[in-house]
């Protein structure tokens, strides 16, 4: 599902200082057929078509053909998505200003089971991407980090802080993704420091907009592929587990600025901070179609037991960036649903 024009001028307005920075640029965008990536595409699109910003983009992917064939919009000559694997991809030639990476595999739930390779995507996937950047010299890096490098949250600290510490088990096969990204902040910062470009480090959340799977282990893109069939949302749990999503939009904006404008080498967390019960998630996504679905839950509230939290603080970047969550939660969801429905 394509990001409604009206989002990406939206973008285009919120972000004008840095949308203008990336006129003319030559970037490098790894992941850039996954969700994030999806929205950086149609964001470069838009603004070479509306504003003739001269962005050249280039995409390494494990099967462009597939990719372009479900997005022939894309096939256009300021756009190259060429053959390669994140840990070995070949160097397209030219010179390049900017890298967005962004590579991962926790999108698709059978290859996030696949933990050694989930490690090795995150990790040996950065150290090439570094060597791009080194053989380029890329002036501006932007990696896509995760909340997931902190590990479990205390469900009685109210919001993860980019200083709260980490409790990642590493003796875990699930805490591959996290570790993972953890190795790959320390690979950025370093190398940052020790050969003087600038990186920008976003501690990703969880997000709503359009092309987020539906079919993969995210519960409110599940959750809307329920909805949108008909079909009643079973939640596999109490639903009191807390979470909080930012629309994509102001994703990108955030991350725009991050780029740009970002401390080097310190993360920020990018997300919203109003906490949401999957309960809560469930129940708005239930009442999107017409006539609304019913919605079941498949365990019982636990007595006296506080509930699990993944929700971020976000005070750096709104202090240090100026951003802010411009779509509301109800809202965001109703564009995302409205995307899956065809409309703008």
């Amino acid at each position: 599902m394509l990001p409604a024009e009206s989002d990406l001028a939206e973008i285009a307005a919120l972000a004008d200082q840095d949308c203008r920075w990336l006129a003319g640029k030559r970037i490098l965008l790894t992941g850039g057929t996954g969700f994030i990536g999806t929205w950086f595409l149609a964001l470069f699109d838009h603004l070479n078509r509306e504003r003739a910003a001269g962005i050249f983009c280039a995409v390494p992917s494990r099967n462009p053909e597939a990719f372009l064939a479900r997005n022939d919009h894309l096939r256009q000559p300021w756009l190259s998505v060429f053959s390669g694997d994140i840990r070995t991809f070949s160097f397209p030639e030219g010179a390049f200003d900017l890298v967005i990476h962004g590579a991962t595999d926790v999108g698709n739930a059978e290859r996030a089971q696949d933990y050694r390779t989930t490690f090795e995507v995150c990790v040996e996937g950065t150290k090439r991407v570094l060597e791009f950047v080194k053989a380029k010299k890329v002036s501006h890096l932007l990696l896509l980090s995760s909340g997931a490098v902190y590990g479990r949250q205390d469900p009685a600290v109210a919001f993860l802080e980019e200083t709260s510490p980490c409790t990642i088990d590493p003796t875990l096969d699930g805490s591959a993704y996290g570790e993972g990204k953890r190795v790959a902040e320390w690979l950025v910062a370093h190398h940052a420091r020790a050969e003087g470009f600038h990186a920008g480090i976003a501690r990703c959340f969880a997000f709503s907009g359009a092309g987020l799977p539906l079919d993969g282990p995210f519960a409110l893109g599940n959750f809307l592929a329920d909805s949108r069939s008909g079909r009643a949302i079973s939640v596999k749990s109490d639903g009191s587990a807390l979470r909080s999503y930012l629309y994509a939009s102001d994703l990108i904006v955030w991350l725009l600025a991050i780029l740009h404008r970002g401390q080097s080498g310190s993360p920020y967390n990018v997300g919203s901070d109003q906490a949401v019960s999957i309960r809560q998630l469930a129940e708005a996504i239930s009442q999107l179609p017409q006539p609304a679905v019913p919605v079941s839950f498949l365990a019982a509230p636990k007595a006296g037991v506080l509930p699990a939290r993944y929700v971020p603080s976000v005070q750096k970047a709104m202090r240090d960036l100026g951003v802010s969550v411009a779509v509301p939660f109800h809202d965001g969801l109703l564009r995302h649903w409205n995307s899956l429905q065809g409309e703008s």
